[in-house]
């Protein structure tokens, strides 16, 4: 079992720096062909974190209900909850990625930027789960299983793997991130007034501690945001079989009616997650067309449809003036100040910030507005390394905090109104100087790194050396942004633009950055082809001297001629002479072809 739990966690570490190059390669290509770079008009998701101890503030309409009570302990981040997963292997194989996954994430990369520079949904078909997991062909299926949560067991509860990328990433490393469906199998069923809950494998993160960081800091500057908690989690596949341990989980809230009613105190607004290349695109006024591109997670009344299209179609068509009296009619602007400052003071560039995906939007009915929500955290911190440098990423403009220029018209909109603008950069210094102060930050990563490290260390050789690494103050070439270094120097950054000195700088997706493969077969196909070529010469210099035994001019041919001109004496003119530097020819150029090729077809499999 130990040695299992290290090949896992040895897995996990390495499979970041395999990823963040296969996704230079088939994400990043796109914008050196476009620069409308993959933007997802996706609103906001409703998360939201409350009654955590001291670690979570509520906001909304909380009430310390004996159910809140229970789901406190479970989004505790001051508790590690011991999970256990008992499937059959019936069920434990309805889960698995089909056949006909294509795990070449460079092949669904291509499809994506096809898209992306065509303005579509976020999918690769009407029936395909959004995002990049749908192009690789994968759709996440329940299976029943019990679970036994700090000692309740709940049994017959719908589980399946969750994500995209970071499903990929679980995939290689051997952890997968996991959702629970209390409700999939028995109807009404419910764990501590839950439905739903999500197990996140962190395996893009070395410290764990960047998406739970996150959510506590849009939780300080009150935007809603999913209540989060620790979990040692363990799966035991049928009666004979011991459980496997897993490691440790972050546990995320779903974002659904239960969240909107703990919130709001109700679910009958509007909730969508948007799928769609391009910020709230205007898709005309019949409701049906905007179905596929912005996701609805609640059924939307009439009213609601309405004003969502309404929004859409003032935030693309409308003249500058005419946007800048009437958007605060359909914004909550006071929250989208919070929600953006909290995303640029994060770097978090994986999000909202690219206009791609990973956040939630709900249109309140009481209030006709919209509120932006977080979601998908877990490269926050500067680590989106598809775009630009760990340096720009530190150094983000806070006034063109967009991935790459036209990316998300919303941003772009708002702060070209200077009062707004304005707004947006008081906000940003209030929370430098309160909850984001480097004595707050600071001491938020320290008191949640030492309550984590010990349960880190368990994860396998070199988990606690790399967990150091990434949340101390001195950077390198495979950690160049640990946490408490890039408080320093994010902060450091906004408060240099903030007081003039500097304007940061402007991102944008990376140039490609080709794989380890690409470069191998790369060197093999050169190889290969001087085999050849050596080949090629010794038939060639053969063939002269069989032509000059039997006449100069056929020397004078093959010299001039080859392959054709000794082919043509070896087998026909002088099988004595030149049989055998003819049979060499043949196999020389079989080669050659055969070289060249298999070169091409191998490299153009890398787009």
């Amino acid at each position: 079992m130990r040695e299992r739990q290290d090949f896992v966690f040895s897995r996990c570490a390495r499979v970041n720096e395999k990823a963040s190059l296969n996704f230079h390669f088939g994400f990043c290509w796109h914008t050196a062909h476009s620069r409308r770079c993959i933007h997802v008009s996706c609103l906001v998701f409703l998360l939201s974190f409350g009654g955590i101890g001291n670690f979570s503030r509520m906001h909304g309409q909380d009430k310390p209900t004996e159910v809140n009570r229970l789901a406190d302990s479970v989004f505790n981040m001051k508790r590690v909850s011991k999970v256990r997963l008992k499937i059959s292997p019936q069920e434990w194989a309805r889960l698995q990625p089909g056949s006909d996954v294509n795990w070449d994430i460079n092949q669904a990369f291509k499809r994506v930027v096809e898209d992306a520079e065509g303005g579509r949904d976020f999918r690769a078909a009407p029936d395909k789960r959004p995002g990049l997991a749908g192009y690789m062909g994968v759709d996440h299926q329940y299976g029943s299983a019990d679970i036994t949560f700090n000692g309740k067991e709940i049994k017959n509860v719908g589980v399946r793997y969750k994500g995209n990328g970071t499903f990929w990433l679980g995939h290689e490393a051997g952890k997968y991130s996991f959702k629970i469906d209390f409700g999939e199998y028995v109807e009404g069923q419910e764990f501590s007034g839950l439905k739903k809950i999500n197990f996140n494998n962190c395996v893009t993160d070395p410290s764990m501690l960047r998406e739970a960081l996150s959510y506590e800091l849009f939780r300080r500057a009150n935007v809603p945001s999913a209540r989060t908690g620790w979990a040692e989690l363990e799966v035991q596949v049928g009666e004979q079989q011991p459980a496997r341990k897993m490691g440790l989980y972050l546990v995320v809230e779903q974002v659904d009616k239960r969240f909107l009613k703990r919130v709001y105190g109700s679910s009958q607004g509007l909730l969508v997650k948007p799928s769609h290349f391009g910020t709230f695109p205007y898709l005309g006024t019949d409701w049906s067309a905007y179905e596929s591109a912005l996701v609805p997670k609640t059924k939307p009344r009439p009213e609601l449809a309405e004003r969502l299209i309404a929004f859409s179609r003032l935030l693309n068509e409308a003249d500058d003036q005419t946007f800048e009296s009437e958007i605060e009619h359909y914004l909550d602007m006071n929250e989208f100040l919070s929600f953006l400052a909290v995303n640029v003071l994060l770097s978090n560039l994986d999000s909202f910030l690219a206009g791609a995906q990973n956040y939630y939007a709900y249109l309140d009915p009481q209030t006709e507005k919209l509120q932006f929500l977080p979601w998908d955290l877990d490269i926050s911190f500067g680590e989106f390394s598809m775009v630009g440098t760990a340096a720009t990423r530190r150094n983000l403009s806070i006034n063109h905090p967009e991935v790459g220029e036209g990316s998300n018209l919303l941003i772009e909109r708002i702060l070209s109104v200077p009062r707004f603008r304005e707004a947006y950069q008081d906000r940003l210094r209030e929370l430098l100087e309160t909850e984001f102060s480097e004595a707050n930050w600071i001491q938020l990563i320290r008191t949640e790194s030492e309550f984590i490290e010990p349960y880190v260390a368990e994860q396998g050789r070199g988990a606690a050396a790399r967990f150091q690494a990434a949340v101390g103050r001195v950077p390198s070439a495979e950690m160049p942004n640990p946490l408490e270094y890039f408080v320093e120097e994010r902060r450091r950054s906004i408060l240099d633009q903030l007081d003039g000195r500097s304007d940061g700088d402007r991102v944008q997706y990376n140039a490609p950055v080709l794989p380890v493969e690409f470069w191998t077969t790369l060197l093999w196909s050169l190889l290969a082809l001087m085999i050849g070529l050596l080949l090629n010469f010794a038939a060639w210099i053969w063939g002269i001297v069989a032509g000059a035994r039997n006449h100069w001019v056929w020397c004078l041919a093959n010299i001039l001629f080859y392959p054709l001109s000794l082919l043509i004496f070896g087998l026909c003119i002088d099988r004595r002479a030149g049989l055998r530097a003819a049979i060499m020819t043949l196999l020389a150029v079989f080669v050659m072809v055969a070289v060249i090729w298999g070169s091409v077809v191998s490299l153009r499999s890398f787009g």
